[in-house]
């Protein structure tokens, strides 16, 4: 009688070990997605999907500029190596990190990965959690707001000024465009977190 209890123990202790335990949040795109599906009205799923289709532009630009200084920085390479009567292309790269950065900061913001506080998520008080996103969605949403007006009023004096950077004469309205761009889809993007904060009902699972 014995043996068979404590067989039987045995058992409940592997099941419980071996079975999935719930995390409490889901912080991947996919789950977020998943969940606003299920429990979002109409226009959060159009909150939503707007900001998939900025991410995805997002991801298209930060790509591109990766590709673009990984080329400018190996041509220069070669250019300077074997003295070659041809420009730098340095120049170039320095102008497409402006879109690597700045816009690809905004893809950060879009996937949530600008900052972690880890402490959050291992909080129980799944109210507090929701509070605590819903005031750095704020927060970020105001530092976009102020970042976009500084950048857009360096952007006007290089656009009325028509300054050009020296080696190819590249405008520098076209990094600081880049500049405004980001800063006011880092806005966007906080924006729509914080409605989406607001307007989900499920507080268990982090949006």
């Amino acid at each position: 009688m014995s043996g068979r209890v404590s067989k039987r123990l045995m058992v409940l202790t592997v099941s419980r070990r071996c079975a999935p335990r719930s995390t409490g949040s889901m912080t991947s795109p996919n789950d977020r997605d998943r969940v606003i599906q299920n429990n979002g009205s109409p226009f959060v799923l159009f909150l939503r999907a707007s900001s998939n289709v900025l991410g995805a532009f997002e991801k298209q630009v930060a790509t591109l500029s990766m590709i673009v200084i990984m080329f400018a920085i190996a041509a220069t390479i070669v250019v300077r190596l074997f003295n070659l009567p041809l420009p730098s292309l340095g120049e170039i790269a320095v102008v497409a990190m402006s879109p690597l950065t700045f816009i690809g900061g905004a893809l950060c913001s879009h996937l949530h990965q600008h900052i972690t506080i880890d402490v959050v998520e291992l909080m129980p008080n799944s109210v507090f959690k929701t509070l605590l996103r819903g005031l750095s969605a704020l927060s970020m949403a105001v530092f976009g707001g102020i970042f976009s007006w500084l950048a857009w009023n360096l952007f006007s004096y290089a656009f009325e000024t028509g300054e050009r950077l020296i080696d190819l004469g590249t405008p520098i309205w076209i990094p600081t465009g880049c500049m405004v761009i980001g800063a006011a889809l880092i806005c966007i993007h906080s924006i729509i977190d914080f409605l989406l904060v607001v307007m989900i009902r499920n507080r268990e699972v982090s949006i």
